[in-house]
């Protein structure tokens, strides 16, 4: 198994998620509802009060999208449509914050509270500023979360302050999705369109550079009352997050690498933890978790992992979560996802099969519109 899957531990805000998947249903077509189905989530459990999800998902649904559209370009083009509001606590902040700058210095304290492990720098220089992101999450998809991210910060920018930001450059730290192709020229060419400056791909960094004195530009809509109440919130919000974060990330890497070993249960995982089962359970009640939940929540992670490969049954799925048999892991799945296994496996294929098809249908109208 991949070890990159701890970073998918990490912790996203539901509502930056499903405001993705309503993104991608006004850019592509595709049915918010179903992108969370074919992740195994529940729509009905998000928009309802803050939650926080793994990362894993935010993964998945990318990796879903380009699967569906074939589009390299994914990232970029659902940040336009993403509002603050996605953000919670830190957009409602961000609404009421005086300048880009001072938004900026907010976005670098509390971002934690949207993603976890997502760090922002700003460094001015020689009458410039760079504003770089990173994030700890080396998988497939973490191009597309660069270009979301940028896209993101450039576009709720122009959105506030009513005007486009003059941009110095555009930097990401991956190749151009077409490099070494007969599009990558032009696939450039459409990246600088969109930002409006000259974008540099295989760069030592990734993020924005524009011209310093625009970090003082206002946004005019500045509430300062609201703002430090917002501020007091996030403040207590990240306090919180801060105190078990940590140990809730090493719980569930240790639980990960129990069922690499073929093994759960509370006395074991313990003795990894090396901490007493007293001491463990009064911290997880703390906490408002056990075991068993975040158990549940990487085998449920990996069953997903699994299912995507053809050559892997249920029952060697079943066997390599630990369960007894086959019919325990095909009940927990149907808990999870109100699915069994196979039934979740051909509501997949039945999504993907239909949007192939959409996007087929779309291909052959703009054929046709050329000739």
């Amino acid at each position: 198994m991949n070890q990159d899957i701890f970073c998918g531990f990490s912790g996203t805000s539901g509502s930056y998620l499903l405001a993705l998947t309503k993104s991608a249903e006004k850019v592509y077509g595709i049915s918010s509802d179903h992108l969370l189905q074919m992740t195994s989530l529940n729509p009905d459990s998000f928009g309802h009060e803050y939650h926080v999800v793994p990362v894993f998902y935010l993964a998945n649904i990318i990796s879903q999208l380009v699967n569906l559209t074939g589009d390299r370009m994914v990232g970029l083009k659902l940040a336009q449509h993403i509002s603050l509001r996605a953000f919670d606590t830190l957009g409602y902040l961000l609404m009421h914050c005086e300048t880009i700058g001072e938004g900026l210095q907010r976005i670098q304290r509390f971002e934690k509270l949207v993603m976890e492990h997502s760090v922002t720098q700003i460094e001015s220089a020689d009458g410039l500023t760079q504003v770089s992101w990173n994030f700890d999450y080396n998988n497939d998809c973490v191009r597309y979360f660069r270009e979301l991210i940028i896209s993101g910060w450039v576009s709720m920018v122009q959105r506030m302050t009513q005007h486009k930001l003059p941009l110095h450059s555009i930097h990401f730290s991956h190749s151009n999705p077409w490099e070494n192709t007969e599009k990558e020229q032009s696939a450039l060419e459409e990246y600088e369109a969109i930002y409006g400056c000259p974008v540099v791909f295989n760069s030592t960094w990734t993020g924005a550079c524009f011209e310093e004195q625009y970090m003082s530009l206002s946004y005019g809509q500045a509430d300062p009352r609201l703002k430090a109440i917002m501020e007091e919130y996030a403040e207590l919000m990240l306090s919180n997050l801060d105190s078990h974060q940590s140990f809730i990330h090493h719980a569930k890497v240790t639980i990960f690498k129990q069922l690499l070993n073929g093994e759960t249960g509370f006395d074991s995982f313990a003795e990894l933890m090396h901490l007493s089962t007293r001491a463990l359970q009064a911290r997880f009640q703390k906490l408002g978790v056990t075991y068993g939940d975040l158990l549940d929540e990487i085998r449920r992670m990996l069953s997903l992992i699994y299912l995507e490969d053809t050559g892997i049954s249920s029952l060697e799925i079943g066997m390599l979560l630990a369960y007894n048999d086959q019919s325990s892991f095909a009940r927990a799945f149907k808990r999870w996802t109100g699915h069994t296994p196979k039934q979740y496996k051909e509501k997949v294929e039945q999504h993907r099969s239909y949007y192939a098809q959409m996007h087929l249908e779309d291909e052959d109208e703009l054929q046709t519109a050329k000739i």
